[in-house]
């Protein structure tokens, strides 16, 4: 068993396109404004090029599609 950990989304999902040989058992990414946990296949994705990111990739994560859709809107993002 091995834990990896990624500064950004972006740099997971490429990392996981990578490597589709891997046998993941979870994935969790933070919520971009509650800074918790959340399980990657509940969480929704916004890519706003003007958000900073840690590797630029602009793709950050929230818990809900309500929160997704309000940051998309405010950063001129869209949900992915």
């Amino acid at each position: 068993l091995k834990a990896l950990l990624f500064d950004d989304i972006g740099d997971q999902l490429d990392y996981h396109r990578q490597h589709p040989e891997l046998d993941v058992r979870k994935r969790y990414v933070t919520d971009h404004r509650a800074r918790q946990w959340v399980e990657f296949g509940q969480a929704h994705f916004v890519h706003a090029e003007r958000v900073h990111t840690p590797m630029g990739s602009g793709i950050v994560a929230l818990s809900s599609e309500a929160s997704a859709k309000a940051f998309a809107v405010e950063h001129e993002g869209r949900v992915i």
